[in-house]
């Protein structure tokens, strides 16, 4: 995410950028400061824990064990302020382990293991202990594997490598907030016309992970994104059966015609 680069621009910011209106993308919201320079504006990215969670609960209505799964260790600030707000609606609810800095093997063999009523809520796997570095959305794809219970997620990217869904980070639609921003002030708009903005999130859900663990389609909220879905036989044949059809209505009409002659 942005929050590396904001900060550098905070606490470090370059002379030459004195002044110059600063445009970030996707800063986690709740690393973003109450009180920002007015040179500063934005599209800060809701990542919505709490929203995914309902989605876990709504679609596996027996869920009790929720496995945070994220590669960088939480500091105890963020575990008792972030996720204490985010997972205050469910902490009586259900059962929540933390997987923070496991090697991809161990995590791997982790998830294989779950115990009934489980589910994993895949965060992001840039590095393991040793240093080596991975793409998260590849991670995720091994984690969706090896899992014996449903994966959910919070970003976009990691939608078709596995995981079931969630209510996610869409990067493309924050790149498009930060352009219209940019080109506004490029055009002469005020910073003040650019309040920071919060990313709009979709929720997701990927057929083939839904139906992998037989998931009720009547439980999916009215709102849900479906992707991936194999259309059914109609959608899929329909031309052949039409032609089908017009074929024998052409033959019962010639027939008739000769039986009459």
């Amino acid at each position: 995410d942005g929050t590396g680069s904001l900060n550098l621009l905070l606490n470090h910011p370059p002379p030459f950028l004195s002044g110059t209106p600063v445009v970030f993308l996707s800063v986690p919201t709740f690393h973003v400061p109450l009180n920002l320079p007015a040179h500063i504006t934005g599209v800060s990215s809701h990542v919505d824990y709490a929203g995914t969670v309902r989605l876990a609960q709504t679609l596996q209505p027996d869920l009790q064990h929720l496995y945070y799964v994220d590669s960088e260790p939480l500091s105890e600030a963020v575990k008792n302020g972030t996720f204490q707000r985010e997972f205050q609606s469910v902490r009586d609810k259900l059962d929540i382990t933390y997987w923070e800095n496991d090697d991809l093997g161990t995590l791997l063999k982790k998830v294989s293991n779950l115990p009934p009523h489980s589910a994993v809520l895949f965060d992001t796997y840039f590095e393991d202990p040793s240093g080596q570095t991975y793409l998260p959305a590849q991670v995720c794809a091994l984690v969706a594997t090896s899992a014996n219970a449903p994966v959910y997620t919070v970003y976009r990217t990691m939608i078709g490598t596995g995981a079931v869904g969630g209510v996610v980070v869409n990067f493309e639609a924050v790149g498009r907030q930060g352009a219209k921003i940019a080109l506004g002030l490029m055009h002469g708009a005020k910073m003040s016309d650019f309040p920071v903005e919060e990313s709009p999130n979709d929720m997701i859900v990927d057929w083939r992970a839904f139906e992998r663990f037989e998931m009720s389609e009547a439980k999916l909220p009215a709102s849900t994104i479906v992707l991936y879905r194999e259309p059914g036989a109609w959608r899929r044949y329909w031309w052949y059966v039409l032609s089908a059809a017009l074929v024998v209505l052409v033959q019962t009409v010639l027939i008739v015609k000769l039986a009459i002659e």
